[in-house]
């Protein structure tokens, strides 16, 4: 992976993403809010630094659900594709081969 603080950022994104949907999977709102305010402040310094992101994000019976990462008007992480069960190594592995 390229070493500067953008893809740095972007890793951590991904991180605090697959937090969020993992802890809706696991019925944990509170950690499930929590991951989600960290990924949206995340996404906003990429905003800041001038890039485009894009986090949708839904109600799945109170839990927040992030679909997919866009940044820049690449798709980066599809979970709507994505729906086998990753563990976080590998969907860290996948994310940092992306940014390479």
């Amino acid at each position: 992976m390229k070493e500067n603080y953008f893809d740095t950022l972007k890793v951590r994104l991904f991180q605090a993403v697959d937090n969020v949907n993992r802890c809706a999977d696991e019925k944990d709102c509170n950690r499930n809010h929590v991951n989600y305010g960290s990924a949206t402040s995340i996404a906003r310094v990429m905003v800041d630094f001038g890039h485009d992101v894009d986090l949708p994000v839904w109600d799945d019976g109170g839990f927040l659900r992030i679909p997919k990462i866009v940044i820049d008007g690449k798709v980066w992480i599809d979970y709507e594709k994505n729906q086998s069960n990753q563990n976080k190594s590998e969907f860290i592995r996948v994310c940092q081969s992306k940014s390479e």
